[in-house]
């Protein structure tokens, strides 16, 4: 899930430690450390 529009976020590569995605709604593109779950916010 995208942080920043809550899209759907496709896994582009792995690098290191990190793992590299991309939204398919807004383009946006981050990283999250390997096995670090996504934050829910209410």
């Amino acid at each position: 899930m995208c942080p920043f529009c809550d899209g759907n976020a496709v896994a582009m590569g792995i690098l290191g430690d990190r793992v590299y995605y991309r939204c398919r709604d807004c383009g946006l593109e981050f990283s999250r450390l390997e096995g670090e779950e996504a934050v829910e916010e209410d």
